[in-house]
């Protein structure tokens, strides 16, 4: 099995992405999905992939997870394996649950 990306949960995405940064990630996408109350920077060194995920509203299952486990890892996605560009659809990847 292929990892597609990292999800770390974070409280702060620029305190979080500075080291990987330093390490020569790149910030691939980023942006807010509204419907999940998550704000999302995609960062990728070659084949490697890491999501930073900040909560922007309370009742999200992000900022759940940090009030019960504090900020870290979130969940680990595989990739798909007929579509190696594409992550395994949601409930096929190992989430830590909220």
């Amino acid at each position: 099995m292929e990892i597609h990306h990292i999800g770390i949960a974070v409280e702060d995405l620029e305190q979080a992405a500075r080291p990987y940064l330093g390490l020569g990630y790149a910030l691939e996408a980023s942006g807010t999905v509204e419907s999940q109350g998550v704000e999302v920077w995609m960062l990728r060194s070659g084949g490697s992939r890491l999501e930073l995920l900040k909560a922007t509203r309370p009742d999200s299952a992000i900022a759940r997870f940090i009030e019960k486990r504090g900020p870290g890892l979130h969940h680990i996605r595989p990739r798909h394996p007929q579509h190696p560009g594409r992550a395994e659809a949601p409930g096929r990847g190992r989430h830590a649950p909220d």
